[in-house]
């Protein structure tokens, strides 16, 4: 629309960080630029974990309720319009044109999940046949020791939003 609806001096994003979270799972790339170290095998990539985050602030988000998938009866945010909800929380899917054509077909959205349901793709349950869980918005718990990249999956998803994708 071209409204700010948080107002001009409110952050459209924040990101807030557990120190105890940040000390005892993260390892933080001493040379993050370069992203070629190993993630040690007890530890999140901290990079990776930040990159997942601001996915959210740049679109893997909405409004629906994530227990029923209901909206807001006066808006919805421009993800919320590529969901179509399933029966009982377990067929949620993004249908934006280019995650289709990305996937091949409609992506399966994280199952039930609460925080997870409709703003992460992919699912625990079907990690071993989605092709999805290593994937950077992934709906699975990331692995210690694993370094996620931005994948052409989650391009597709925000080049759907409207983001200016390249």
């Amino acid at each position: 629309t071209g409204k700010d609806g948080n107002g001009a001096t409110a952050p459209d994003a924040r990101i807030e960080v557990d120190p105890g979270y940040v000390t005892n799972e993260m390892w933080l790339d001493p040379q993050p630029a370069l992203r070629t170290a190993a993630v040690p095998s007890n530890r999140l990539d901290g990079v990776s974990v930040m990159l997942h985050e601001l996915g959210h602030a740049l679109g893997f988000n909405g409004l629906r309720n994530w227990q029923t998938g209901e909206l807001p009866t006066e808006f919805m945010g421009i993800y919320d319009t590529f969901i179509t909800v399933g029966s009982n929380g377990v067929s949620d899917t993004f249908n934006g044109t280019n995650a289709v054509a990305n996937y091949g077909k409609v992506v399966p959205l994280a199952k039930g999940v609460v925080g997870s349901r409709f703003y992460h793709y992919g699912d625990a349950s079907t990690a071993t046949t989605d092709g999805l869980a290593f994937n950077l918005m992934t709906g699975n718990y990331f692995l210690y020791g694993i370094r996620y990249q931005v994948a052409p999956i989650d391009r597709a998803f925000l080049k759907d939003l409207g983001a200016p994708v390249k």
